[in-house]
């Protein structure tokens, strides 16, 4: 659930300046055409000149605008793309160290490990501050492998859905 959380937390602040940056966008652009009616109405009016654009020029015009949009729009998602697939590729070696650490510990522990005194066997019996710190180990270890598992695949699923994309 705070996954989630923090996941919609995320993609509402990624919205939020989306919507700032197109807001303050469309407000330059608001300004520049008031200018530019401005000065065209001052000319005409000085000159005693009207022109009128006709249809066919002004559907290029609004095509070509468009098109720079687009391709603007466009080159900034790739732009996106490639620090995204950079932060992929980075998470992606991190967890890979941390797996290959965690493999290293596993064999470390293995090889320190002694077996338990059999049921015939005597042994005194010590308490919980005593014992062996291996057992506390083995148990973080293999709690901490699982979850490291559930975090790799997590991660590969996450890296095969945004190479569909």
């Amino acid at each position: 659930l705070q996954k989630d959380i923090l996941s919609l937390q995320t993609e509402k602040e990624f919205v939020k300046s989306a919507y700032e940056n197109a807001l303050a966008k469309f407000l330059e652009l608001e300004n520049r055409i008031t200018d530019s009616q401005t000065k065209v109405c001052s000319l005409q009016d000085e000159f005693g000149i009207g022109t009128v654009i006709e249809d066919h020029e002004a559907r290029t015009l609004m095509a070509d605008t468009a098109l720079k949009s687009c391709e603007d729009a466009l080159s900034k998602l790739q732009k996106e793309q490639e620090k995204s697939m950079e932060e992929v590729k980075e998470e992606y070696q991190k967890i890979k160290e941390a797996h290959e650490r965690l493999e290293a510990l596993k064999k470390l522990h293995k090889l320190d490990d002694r077996p338990e005194p059999g049921p015939g066997a005597e042994h005194e019996s010590k308490p919980e501050s005593e014992s062996k710190p291996e057992e506390g180990l083995t148990l973080a270890s293999t709690s901490c492998g699982d979850a490291f598992v559930n975090l790799e695949q997590e991660k590969g699923e996450n890296i095969i859905a945004y190479r569909e994309r």
